[in-house]
This record gives structure tokens, C-alpha cells and sequence, in this order.
């Protein structure tokens, strides 16, 4: 177990790089830093002065990039820190919200206030996933995963007209809705596949809800108190479903049965995100108090 922290700011994202050496954090007073691990230092940390949203980093399926979604988009090259330039019409999109790549690296989402757009991985735009004609500008759509072969991706979307919260899974090859999982109460703040199985979690405020996507049922809504849960994702290796909350815990249940497995209080103030490394073997936390910590998940 080791803590890093260079400040008492909010760190509302975090993300490991794909070898697992760097580890990114998006603070919300629009800072970006990225840890190099093996030496505990900081390597690289700019400011989103004015970004109307916090700051949130993702590293590119092939560890060259780390883009950082704002009120703009960042590429910067990990090999030398420098920028890479990207196309300026992606400001129609409103406040970018989040950033995920495919596991496959042939595109990438940009989660915006008012909409969302798709792209190549050097972000040239690709033709959109088709929201139904009705729900187009009605809802948000901030929250997106891709499946672990990329053939499939999940968009959170809420509908304002009838408070209706779905997730929407799109077929990735011809871009068309293949399901669609509702609920009727907080929006989703993270998704994320199973690595081997077909499920579905997704942290909707103090519910952990996870389908069953050959059955498109809901098979568990897991519920520990009233706080809500801000990331959540499951364990590289497929036996834990991980969660992090504003009870200052961070929580592991077992992807068989969904039963609590383990519990950690690691009194450094709320937690806001967690990330696994990619071999699963380490999980990071962030806090509101400004800190992370990483510890070994076994």
C-alpha cells in the first residue's frame, strides 16, 4: 500500500497507462498530472484554466497518448510531453465529459454535454451511432464503455423529457442498438464489462446495477446505504466487482455471486474513482482530500 498526493484538491478521475508505469489524475481544479509509478514522482501536470468540468484523463489503447477531456481536448505524447493538435470543431460537442477508447484502438467516443461524437483513433470524425430520431436532443449522453473485443459499446443516456435513465448497446460494426437497459433514479456515473463474461455494471448512485447482456435482465442491484457510488468497474482477472463511495470505502463483490468480498476504510477522505492496473493486480483510489492510494488487490 502507498499513498501519492501533491495537493488537497478533489481528484474526481484517475486512469493507469495500458504497460501500467504512469498513472493519470484529473483534479477538479482543472489540473492534469500524470505519476510515474516505479519512482512515485510526477512526470508531466498542465492546467485547464476555465474547463467548466473536472478534468479527466484516458491513455490511448496503445500507451502513446494520454487525451484529457475539459472544456476542450488535450492529446499530449507521453514520449516527450509535447501536444498534439486536434481538430477545433470538437467544441460543438459543448464541455467534453469523457473520453474512451476502444480496446482494439480503431476509435474513440467524446462524451459531451449536449451530445456525443465518434472518431478515429487520430480523431478524424466517423459516421455516429444512431440514437433513436426521437430521443435526439432531448437526453444527455456522458458515460460510454466499450466491450473487451470493442464489438460492442454502452452509452449512458438520460432522457430529461420522462426522467428515464438507459443504457443503450450499440453493435459496433454496423452502429445499430442491439439493447437497451432502463431504471428510474440517478444516472450512470461509470460502466464497465466484465472481461470474459456477458455483463454489464453500472454505478447509478447508491445502486450497483449489473445485467446479464444474453438476457438483457438485470441480475443484480447491489445497495450499501444512501451515499452514491462514483466509479466502479470489474477486476481485470473477472472475479471481483469493485466500487468506490462517498462512505470513504472501497468495496470488492464477487462477480459469481455478487456477495460482498472485501471492505477497505483507508481514511483518506471520500472516494471519488478507482482504476485497476491492466494485469490486475493493483487497484488505485482517489480521493477529495487530494490523495491517492494504491494497494495490492490480493
Amino acid at each position: 500500500m502507498r499513498i501519492l498526493s501533491a495537493h488537497s484538491s478533489p481528484i474526481g478521475s484517475i486512469a493507469i497507462s495500458p504497460d501500467g508505469a504512469l498513472l493519470a489524475e484529473g483534479v477538479k481544479n482543472g489540473r492534469v498530472r500524470v505519476w510515474n509509478l516505479a519512482r512515485g514522482e510526477i512526470e508531466f501536470e498542465e492546467n485547464h484554466w476555465g474547463c467548466e468540468c473536472s478534468v479527466r484523463p484516458a491513455f490511448s489503447p496503445d500507451g502513446r497518448f494520454l487525451d484529457v477531456a475539459s472544456s476542450w481536448v488535450t492529446r499530449v505524447k507521453l514520449a516527450d510531453y509535447s501536444h498534439e493538435k486536434i481538430p477545433h470543431d470538437l467544441m460543438k460537442y459543448g464541455p467534453i465529459e469523457h473520453i474512451v477508447h476502444a480496446p482494439d484502438g480503431r476509435e474513440l467516443l467524446q462524451m459531451g454535454f449536449r451530445e456525443f461524437g465518434r472518431h478515429t483513433a487520430d480523431w478524424k470524425p466517423l459516421p455516429p451511432y444512431r440514437m433513436p430520431r426521437e430521443w435526439q436532443g432531448r437526453g444527455e449522453s456522458k458515460r460510454a464503455a466499450y466491450s473487451p473485443d470493442s464489438a460492442q459499446v454502452a452509452i449512458a443516456y438520460n432522457r430529461r423529457a420522462d426522467k428515464q435513465y438507459v443504457i443503450l448497446l450499440f453493435d459496433c460494426e454496423n452502429l445499430t442498438i442491439q439493447q437497451m437497459m432502463t431504471w428510474d433514479k440517478h444516472e450512470a456515473k461509470r460502466l464497465s464489462f466484465h472481461p470474459s463474461r456477458p455483463l454489464l455494471a453500472a454505478a447509478c448512485g447508491p445502486v450497483l446495477r449489473v445485467w446479464n447482456l444474453d438476457t438483457s435482465k438485470e441480475i443484480a442491484a447491489i445497495k450499501v446505504g444512501k451515499l452514491h457510488h462514483f466509479g466502479a468497474a470489474f477486476s481485470p482477472c473477472g472475479r471481483y466487482l469493485a466500487a468506490v463511495s462517498k462512505d470513504r470505502t472501497v468495496r470488492f463483490w464477487s462477480a459469481d455471486t455478487f456477495a460482498e468480498s472485501k471492505v477497505f476504510d483507508w481514511e483518506i477522505g471520500q472516494l471519488l474513482d478507482l482504476a485497476f492496473s491492466p494485469d490486475g493486480t493493483v487497484c488505485a483510489v482517489a480521493s477529495d482530500s487530494g490523495k491517492m492510494l494504491l494497494f495490492d488487490v490480493e
